[in-house]
Order: structure tokens, then C-alpha cells, then sequence
């Protein structure tokens, strides 16, 4: 037995690919048999001639079928798929001990992606306060050395407008001179 990595129902490996085709709920008609080995297979990916990793490129040999974790050819009877998930199946998860309970890994996945979430804000927080650190510092040299850079005399500033102004009126009425002339 193994559990479906999609749905977590547990299933007989023997028949992972057909709980792949036609009963996983979460696959609901996703896959399909591959034309070439027979192992499930997204049907877009048939469709567009995309092979699966698993592919073995052709058929099981006669009275036989493709071990859905290994890709190996398994005498399609009790006793040979047991000594095989048993002794041969490199990718059985069970082989070196229990399976570990569905739930119990979906904790592990949500800790995980927890912990991830906290270090992202952790180090969200950090680039803020060097950001705030920074701008302080910023601010301090900018007073320390008595200008920002933006501010500016507003006296300064009314006398250049005035001046501005004053060449504008003179040159208008410069203008207003020639063309009268």
C-alpha cells in the first residue's frame, strides 16, 4: 500500500496508475494512460507529445506491468509485487520502514512553509530598519552640515522671481517700442 501524493488515499501500488486515471479526486479527468509505457500521464502533455519521466518507452512485457515507483517490470500477481515493493522497489517509500502518516507530513509541509513565512518578515523587518536607519542617517549630515540641498532662502527666492519679472516687463516694453517705431 501507498498513499496517493495528491489526494492522500491509500492505495495498492498495483494500482497507483489506475487511481491516478480514473479515482484520485484531485486528478479528475487530468490523466490518462501514456500511449507508449501505459504509466499516467497529464493528457496535455500526451497531447502536446510530451513524455513523462517515468516513461519507459514501451509496453510491460506479457503478463506484467510497470511498477508506478520504480518503472520496473513486475509479474502481475500478489506474491511478485510484494517481493518486489519488498526487496527490489528503490523507490518505495516503505521499504526501509513505515510510510509516514499523510497527516503527520502535511504538518511537516505546513511547519515548514510557516517557518519560511516568518523568516521572509523577519528579514522584511530587518531591511525596514536599516532603510530607517539609513534616512536618519542622511538626515543628521545633511543638518550637520547646515544645508539639505533642498531647502532654500525664501528671501532669496522673491528677490530672483522680482528680478525675472522686472527683465520680462523691460523687455515687452522694448518690444512695444520698436514696433511703434
Amino acid at each position: 500500500m501507498t498513499s496517493c501524493k495528491y489526494c492522500m488515499k491509500l492505495t495498492m501500488v498495483s494500482q497507483l496508475t489506475d487511481h491516478l486515471i480514473y479515482r484520485c479526486e484531485f486528478l479528475l479527468d487530468t490523466m490518462e494512460a501514456c500511449k507508449e509505457c501505459g504509466l499516467a500521464i497529464d493528457k496535455e502533455d500526451q497531447r502536446r507529445g510530451t513524455s513523462h519521466p517515468m516513461c519507459r518507452g514501451r509496453r510491460p512485457p506479457s503478463g506484467a506491468q510497470w511498477c508506478p515507483l520504480c518503472t520496473i517490470a513486475v509479474d502481475d500477481n500478489e506474491e511478485s509485487w510484494r517481493q518486489h515493493l519488498v526487496n527490489t522497489c528503490y523507490d518505495n517509500p516503505r521499504r526501509d520502514g513505515p510510510e509516514k502518516d499523510p497527516w503527520e507530513m502535511r504538518q511537516e509541509q505546513e511547519d515548514i512553509l510557516k517557518a519560511a513565512k516568518e523568516r521572509k518578515q523577519q528579514e522584511q523587518e530587518k531591511a525596514r530598519q536599516e532603510e530607517a536607519i539609513r534616512q536618519q542617517q542622511q538626515q543628521q549630515q545633511s543638518m550637520a552640515s547646515g544645508s539639505s540641498g533642498r531647502m532654500i532662502d525664501a528671501d532669496k527666492l522673491v528677490v530672483a522671481l522680482q528680478e525675472i519679472q522686472e527683465r520680462k516687463k523691460a523687455e515687452k516694453k522694448k518690444k512695444l517700442k520698436d514696433i511703434e517705431s
